[in-house]
């Protein structure tokens, strides 16, 4: 069966470090399937900083996604499982104040259900965390179902913790 979407890179997991609050956000690793420049090679796209409004509005979006899934019929595993280990939702990237080649996430969401996939069709812009001038990068991917339910599971999560950071400790007593 042929699908549009049959040859995006496919979301394997994603893994959530260290907080950033000088960028509000939390560094994270995207594991992914590369099927449109490696030919199905599994691998880490890191170096990504998810803003704490995107993770807000994940946490506040992705019940509706989950539910229009399983209306479509999509509620069900059909991409293949990762060959290789994926970290725990809690063991992504270690910020380095000095590191090179970090993104700020400016958005990341659901462009489309591809039932015929199991998957949503998740997009993510991000750009420099500098500002610096240029086109943000945009890019689709496949998120299969029980990657996308595991998501789902730990982005309140992050989110408590995000707002834990930014909230001073007086204000927490």
């Amino acid at each position: 069966m042929s699908s549009t979407f049959e040859r995006l890179d496919e979301i394997l997991g994603v893994s959530f470090g260290d907080i950033v609050p000088e960028f509000e956000g939390v560094l994270v690793d995207v594991h992914i399937r590369a099927n449109i420049t490696f030919g199905g090679k599994e691998g880490t796209r890191g170096g990504l900083l998810l803003h704490t409004g995107v993770v807000r509005g994940l946490v506040a979006g992705l019940p509706e996604v989950i539910e229009a899934m399983r209306k479509d019929g999509a509620d069900h595993d059909l991409l293949p499982p990762a060959a290789l280990p994926v970290p725990a939702w809690n063991a992504g990237p270690r910020w380095n104040p000095g590191r090179s080649g970090v993104h700020l996430c400016m958005g990341f969401g659901v462009r489309a259900i591809a039932p015929e996939h199991g998957a949503a069709v998740m997009v993510i812009q991000s750009g420099s965390p500098e500002g610096t001038p240029g086109m943000p990068d945009v890019a689709d991917y496949l998120m299969g179902w029980s990657v996308l339910l595991g998501f789902e599971e730990a982005l309140p999560k992050v989110l408590r913790k995000l707002e834990r950071v930014a909230t001073p400790k007086w204000r927490r007593q």
